[in-house]
């Protein structure tokens, strides 16, 4: 379907609505969960994009399929541009360069950016999602808790050209922007996204298929240290606050469920509610010992009527494998989120059985109690 038509037919009346959201990464754990909370809000349309067209579980949203590191490709939607008044962020592409990857993602930005401001869209605010490696995590432990004025590391970072981008962006254009730091974020969809809930719904899965115990598949240093995550729904309306809070313009803000917790009691805690046999922790990397699962998750997509889908494409092990490995402590400081008006807060345990849920509600892992 036509972008045009897609548009007309989600527009709803003039006088019920004064804001108009591109989410650009609509496709991911972050982009999807603000995409179906703007959805709810009478007063926002919104738009996704993505660099290929909408997934499945995104059908119905109106729809952008852009190249963001080509300029022509955003070209040809100027139309669906034009009357944008927020943008939220999550697009990233990695990159083991990280040089590389900072000059890549902030082009990427700054061409957006370009086919806003060239299509004429009376932007008001730009909310730029970032993440831990902001505090340099995926280089070895910080200092805790991580808060929002500490000092940038040694570049190369790509968070940081990302951030200097939109600065330069919304002062020359009298643009405003957010920047949102969230942990390691717990949605509900399938695929290689950043998301842990489908990692440990479909590891779970797995054990229960084979008999065997639901056993922590990490290092016991990283059983043990203090961890912190964010709902992606709590996320979403973080960001719809951000986004048209007076006070959040130009700042940053910390972005987790509010509570701490630690691996060997959460874990613990969904054996319990799943009826799972546990053990000592596993310290395997499941990117490599759950490589020869795709027979048996072929079978299992057929025995439980599952979304089909390629095993490689499924589930993000290594994403698991940072989280389990991680042997220091992750904890970021809310309070600049609180003292500024914005004071919401979600159970880490009650937020991993929903989502799982969740999943097995979509019939993306199978169900986990007889």
């Amino acid at each position: 379907m036509e972008t045009a038509v897609l548009l007309a037919k989600h527009n709803r009346p003039e006088e019920t609505m004064s804001k108009k959201a591109l989410v650009v990464g609509a496709s991911g754990v972050i982009g999807h969960a603000v995409v179906r909370y703007l959805e709810t809000c009478s007063d926002w349309s919104v738009v996704g994009t993505a660099r290929n067209e909408a997934p499945a579980f995104m059908s119905g949203v109106p729809w952008v399929a852009a190249d963001l590191a080509d300029p022509a490709s955003l070209a040809a939607h100027r139309e669906a541009l034009r009357d944008v008044t927020h943008v939220f962020y999550a697009a990233y592409v990695p990159d083991r360069d990280l040089a590389q990857e900072a000059r890549h993602n902030a082009a990427m930005l700054a061409n957006l950016l370009d086919g806003l401001a060239g299509a004429g869209a009376p932007i008001e605010r730009v909310v730029l999602f970032q993440g831990g490696k902001v505090y340099g995590l995926h280089l070895g432990p910080v200092k805790t808790p991580m808060r929002e004025d500490d000092p940038r590391h040694m570049p190369p970072n790509f968070y940081y050209d990302l951030e200097d981008t939109l600065a330069g962006y919304c002062a020359r254009h009298g643009w405003t922007y957010s920047l949102l730091r969230p942990d390691v974020v717990l949605g509900a969809i399938g695929g290689k996204s950043l998301n842990l809930a489908m990692v440990i719904g479909a590891y779970a899965a797995i054990c229960r298929e084979l008999a065997v115990p639901f056993r922590f598949p990490g290092s016991a240093a990283g059983y043990g240290v203090l961890m912190q995550a964010t709902d992606a729904d709590l996320l979403a309306r973080v960001s719809i606050w951000a986004a048209t809070a007076p006070i959040a313009a130009g700042q940053a803000y910390n972005v987790t469920n509010g509570d701490l917790f630690r691996w060997d009691r959460l874990w613990t805690a969904l054996a319990d509610h799943y009826g799972l046999e546990i053990g000592p922790p596993l310290s395997i990397r499941l990117v490599d010992h759950m490589r020869d699962k795709g027979p048996l998750w072929s079978a299992m997509t057929e025995r439980y009527s599952l979304t089909p889908a390629r095993y490689e494409d499924a589930i993000p092990w290594s994403f698991g494998d940072w989280v389990f490995h991680t042997g220091f402590d992750l904890v970021s400081d809310l309070t600049k989120l609180r003292i500024h008006g914005c004071h919401e807060i979600r159970s880490t345990e009650a937020t991993l059985i929903e989502k799982i849920g969740q999943l097995q509600a979509k019939r993306l892992i199978p169900p986990l109690q007889n």
